[in-house]
């Protein structure tokens, strides 16, 4: 009962905003070249990700209570 009023209530929303003037603005596709473009740098952007976490050095280094910290937990900020 309670997931059918929500199924409603979404058709309802889904009408509403499709019968404004905005509605039938059509947005075109992107051009063959971006999409291609946007695959490979995702693609690379993974196996970056990929290469870091398999290596060890994920990037920024690990905080602690706002400091950050070395390899080995300790403190890497100057003392005195």
């Amino acid at each position: 009962m309670i997931v059918a009023v929500f199924l409603h209530l979404g058709t309802k929303l889904v009408l509403s905003f499709g019968a404004l003037p905005l509605g039938d603005l059509r947005i075109p596709a992107p051009p063959l070249w971006q999409s291609l473009t946007f695959c490979a740098l995702l693609g690379v952007a993974i196996v970056l990700a990929r290469l870091a976490v398999s290596s060890g050095s994920a990037g920024l280094p690990r905080r602690r209570g706002g400091i950050a910290t070395g390899r080995h937990g300790r403190c890497s900020a100057p003392s005195g």
